[in-house]
């Protein structure tokens, strides 16, 4: 009988380790562990085990004692290879504490096993005991291949939590050579993690590992990351050079910004204009550059200014740090206090606002409901918000809540926002224009952009602010009992946005007229290589059949007594509209806001069909395409008569750029410079819409049938509105906030939805099949 033992590992003996089957690997490493434990271990061959039961029963015991519980798991030949973890394929028992349990676990490991298991084995060790911590290391990105060091983890005596994909679970990433930057709580790792690089040569590996309540960390399991890509940026010195300038890129613009008065050092990807929604984490050149040039550069600013904000617009919000977009948070929250409040309250204000979003950074894509107010709403009542700014006196915190009482007044009653939205006239003129895609040049490119950026983008940042304004009264004055829960979906419903037309259209067009009013909308607005509508109609649409219909409370009404409630509310709180002229105005917003978004987006979509068709003419593909910069495509227009030698060479050049930070890693919320070696990614506060419940298949955008199924969008925006005409049961987006685009899309359509899910985005998709439970904000992974 083959029983292996090994009880008091011998002096450490240098060397690589060789990975062998999951028990062979541990034994080895067992015998060279200095700074780390691997508890005992006996191994069980299943030709011994098919012989003599009884007596392998016998041997093990001679060996653990069944005073501590013992844990049968699996060590399958094909377990833990470099091709395939196959990591949870096979059983392991836990917790077995007698002879019978014993003998019932070896079997049932055994049984587990494919058909062959002549020359199979299985092991068993000691429980762990006193774990306080417990959970995965990864020594490289998994996704790229670059020296990270992933750890995730869970508090407490359960050593599953992680690997079973239940509970609270956190994530910390980690430069490799950066192991002194350690999380005081992962400190007793370090000497863990430099012992395991110097056994394994710094071939990428996969740890399961707990830590007790004395500080030792005891290691569970070592196997090679399955399926590691490659990376160019793997070595670690060379990847600390890119580290190096992405933590220089983010000190200039700290002092940049300084010298500007602004007191910048906080960025994210959410906080204001949802770059990472939008254009995704690592956009390329063209959908950056169009994103900051149309968007960020001025027009975000300027059309808060119209309805009575702060002029911020000679600043830009966006900037690239480490490939990432990020926005300047202490720039949007000076662009969301309103215009009349004196500059060095304002700036008090901003700082105790980066102050309180540092300290609770889980609020970083509800800044607006969370952190700082931007308009008068019952909670400003309550110490909550008071407590918020604590370097203003009473007097002063008056005056700010005044301030914003007077803005919500003047754009909600006194006509601030009806001056602005006079303007939608010409931005509907955009949208009827009409350009030969098919000859057109850069120069129509360049005018198509300069009519975007100058007329429809400081509109549309003016409807999506007073939408902000309603959502945010209507939010506020649900959580004070003022209104039913149901109410913000309900008045999403009256406001008859794009997006129930274009269903209702869908229904009743025949496919010319319906793809003439919305061929123009692509998922990815900003992306030149994803498709239009009208360039892979069978794809978006399919045959036709099934559609998602908006609900049929659409003219629902609050009672009367209701409205007298609100209307008493409103005037105590200085309001000087009623409930009518509010709901009016909250309806003709959020209208506004997704109508303003349709039409600019058809002369946007026009100008990337454009570049594309240019690029056709000159023998480039929209990849190549997508690589070009607005700037490079304005010098082309005035500087380059052959543009076809110049596209290849900027081409070149900016993905060569791209390419390089790639595999750069950050956190959602860029606290500090450290954040940039080391940091947590943070959980997430999903937002839930509607009260309902669902159960589905998991699905993605390219599935052919979504019949029933839960569809999940990492960043949605208005080009998704074609899921609307299929009979989706509900989906989850990884990016977005309440009153994102694809959140108002939900309400309208009463269509079950997670959004912004962020890092359980991956873990739920990694499930075949979810429930999610809206009314009580839970989603489960069924299997």
């Amino acid at each position: 009988m083959k029983v292996l033992m090994v009880r008091t590992p011998p002096t450490k003996r240098p060397g690589t380790v060789r990975f062998g089957t999951k028990a062979e690997t541990l034994v080895a490493v067992r015998e060279r562990a200095e700074t780390f434990t691997v508890l005992p271990i006996v191994r069980i061959e299943h030709d011994d085990w098919t012989r003599d039961r009884s007596g392998c029963v016998d041997r093990i015991l001679e060996h653990l004692d069944l005073g501590r519980s013992l844990i049968v798991r699996s060590s399958f030949s094909s377990e833990d290879g470099n091709g395939f973890s196959y990591a949870g394929r096979y059983r392991s028992v836990l917790n077995v504490r007698s002879r019978l349990e014993l003998d019932q676990a070896i079997e049932s490991v055994f049984s587990s096993y494919e058909t062959s298991t002549t020359t199979e084995h299985l092991f068993i060790q000691p429980m762990a005991t006193d774990v306080v911590l417990s959970g995965v290391i990864m020594t490289a990105d998994p996704q790229t291949g670059a020296p990270y060091t992933i750890i995730n983890y869970a508090t407490g005596a359960d050593t599953e939590i992680v690997t079973r994909g239940s509970g609270i679970t956190k994530t910390h990433v980690l430069f490799a050579k950066a192991k002194e930057r350690l999380p005081y709580i992962l400190s007793p790792l370090k000497a863990c993690l430099i012992e395991l690089e110097e056994l394994f040569s710094g071939i990428p590996i996969d740890v399961e590992f707990a830590i007790t309540e004395h500080g030792k960390v005891v290691v569970f399991q070592v196997r090679p990351i399955a399926q590691q890509p490659d990376c160019s940026l793997s070595d670690v010195d060379g990847f600390e050079g890119v580290l190096d300038q992405v933590s220089t890129s983010y000190r200039n613009l700290v002092r940049h910004f300084e010298r500007k008065q602004i007191g910048a050092s906080i960025f994210g990807v959410m906080t204001d204009w949802n770059p990472a929604e939008l254009i995704g984490l690592k956009p390329r050149p063209l959908a950056y550059s169009l994103y900051r040039s149309l968007v960020t550069d001025g027009a975000w600013s300027e059309g808060r200014a119209r309805l009575g904000y702060h002029d911020m617009h000679p600043h830009g919000l966006m900037s690239l740090i480490g490939g990432i977009p990020y926005v300047n948070v202490s720039l949007s929250f000076h662009s969301l206090v309103p215009g009349a409040v004196p500059p060095l309250l304002r700036h008090a204000i901003v700082r105790d606002a980066c102050d309180n979003l540092s300290r609770n950074p889980h609020n970083h894509d509800k800044v607006e409901f969370a952190v700082i107010p931007t308009a008068f709403k019952p909670a400003l009542c309550r110490t909550e918000w008071r407590d918020r700014f604590p370097s203003l006196v009473d007097q002063e915190w008056d005056d700010y809540k005044q301030a914003l009482l007077t803005l919500t007044n003047d754009i909600i009653k006194d006509g601030a926002y009806g001056r602005v939205t006079r303007q939608i006239e010409s931005v509907e003129r955009i949208y009827l224009d009409r350009v030969d895609l098919a000859s057109a040049d850069f120069l129509e490119v360049k005018n198509l952009l300069a009519r975007i950026r100058q007329v429809a983008m400081p509109l549309f940042s003016s409807t999506a602010r007073a939408a902000f304004i309603a959502t945010d009264i209507l939010k506020c004055s649900v959580e004070e009992g003022l209104l039913p829960a149901t109410y913000i979906d309900t008045l999403s419903i009256m406001s008859n946005c794009v997006g129930s037309q274009m269903v209702e259209d869908f229904e009743t067009l025949a496919a010319g007229p319906f793809l003439e009013r919305y061929g123009h909308i692509r998922p990815g607005t900003f992306e030149i290589t994803v498709p239009r509508y009208d360039a892979a109609a069978s794809t978006y649409f399919g045959d036709g059949a099934g559609r998602t219909k908006a609900t049929e409370t659409r003219n629902s009404r609050l009672s009367g007594s209701d409205v007298s409630h609100l209307n008493s509310m409103f005037r105590a709180l200085g309001y000087a509209f009623d409930w009518n002229c509010f709901e009016s105005f909250a309806i003709k917003a959020i209208h506004d806001r997704e109508r303003v978004k349709f039409l600019y987006s058809k002369a946007l979509s026009d100008a990337l069909e454009i570049i594309g068709n240019i690029g056709a003419r000159h023998g480039f593909g929209r990849e190549t395409m997508s690589f070009l910069t607005v700037s490079d495509i304005e010098n082309i227009v005035d500087l380059v008569p052959d543009p076809r030698s110049r596209i290849s060479e900027l081409e070149s050049a900016n993905r060569a750029a791209w390419h390089r930070f790639l595999p750069v890693r950050l956190p959602e919320l860029l606290l500090n410079e450290n954040d940039i070696y080391s940091f947590d990614v943070r959980d997430a506060s999903p937002n839930f819409i509607t009260d309902k419940t669902l159960q589905g298949e998991i699905a993605e955008t390219t599935d052919s049938d979504l019949t029933g199924r839960v569809v999940f969008i990492e960043r949605a925006d208005p080009g998704f509105d074609w899921l609307f005409t299929r009979p989706v049961a509900g989906f989850v987006t990884k990016y977005g906030g309440e009153n994102s685009h694809m959140a108002i899309r939900a309400r309208e359509f009463n269509v079950p939805a997670v959004i912004g899910a962020g890092k359980s985005f991956d873990d739920w998709k990694r499930g075949k099949m979810l429930r999610i439970e809206c009314g009580a904000k839970r989603v489960e992974v069924l299997w």
